[in-house]
């Protein structure tokens, strides 16, 4: 295989004990509340939207 010499290195393979130290931390309950009540909002907006097209208030 013919490389471009413009690349970059591969990174090494040594990442592997990097990844196994690395958890997941969740995200905090009001960040998962607000964007529940953001979906919601924007949900009501689409619909009222169509009903207020539909109804031709």
């Amino acid at each position: 295989m013919i490389e471009d010499p413009r690349l970059p290195d591969p990174m090494p393979q040594d990442s592997s004990a990097e990844e196994s130290e690395i958890s997941y931390t969740p995200r905090p309950k009001w960040q998962l509340l607000l964007a529940w009540i953001l979906v919601a909002v924007l949900l009501l907006g689409i619909l009222g939207s169509y009903y207020w097209m539909m109804s031709g208030i």
